[in-house]
């Protein structure tokens, strides 16, 4: 097992996919090919790269030997909702190529070609998550009010206007920041 630093709050599975730095720049020519569930495995990501894989519906995750919980990729990540763990030192020479990988965005955790009842424990685990993650869309669209009767705006950080229907969805009542490449815009 490994572990690192958890960016998204899911479990997923998959074979490996170990792209090397040089290889990350044909990262489509890897991509293209994949037909089942994968977790790709490179020493570092860039954010462009990583939007690319939103085209790749069997990248179900990503491990990284850099990064940190701040970087960029991972707010990345935790947007697109994509499970990452960030920060594995020495991942690149401990994971081979189409090995078996469980890995866990919550914890950080890494395994390579778990056991059956390791699977079966995350699997509870998983739908456990989902489940308190269903509970807590529940208060998306009441009003955000103290107990003692103070009324808050529940507003959110977006990175682009796409964000906004999720904000909506999430029960947001407005942006409080508005992040673009060259400046961020902070409305009230």
């Amino acid at each position: 097992m490994l572990s690192g630093m958890g960016i998204s709050g899911r479990i997923v599975m998959g074979s490996a996919l170990i792209l090397e730095e040089q290889e990350l720049e044909r990262m489509r020519s890897y991509l293209d090919v994949l037909a089942t569930p994968t977790i790709l495995i490179c020493p570092d990501l860039a954010v462009s790269q990583a939007t690319e894989l939103e085209n790749y519906t069997n990248i179900v995750g990503i491990v990284t030997e850099k990064g940190g919980f701040n970087s960029h990729l991972a707010i990345l990540a935790r947007k697109r909702n994509l499970t990452a763990v960030l920060g594995v030192a020495g991942c690149m020479e401990f994971i081979n190529n189409g090995e078996r990988i469980l890995l866990d965005g919550m914890s950080g955790k890494l395994m390579m070609n778990p056991r059956e009842e390791t699977i079966e424990r995350y699997k509870k685990l998983q739908n456990k998550l989902e489940e308190e993650q269903n509970k807590i869309m529940t208060f998306a669209n009441r009003d955000t009010v103290t107990r003692d009767g103070y009324r808050l705006n529940l507003m959110a950080n977006i990175d682009d206007v796409t964000d906004v229907e999720e904000v909506v969805k999430c029960g947001g009542e407005g942006i409080g920041l508005f992040r673009t490449t060259a400046h961020s815009f902070s409305y009230h």
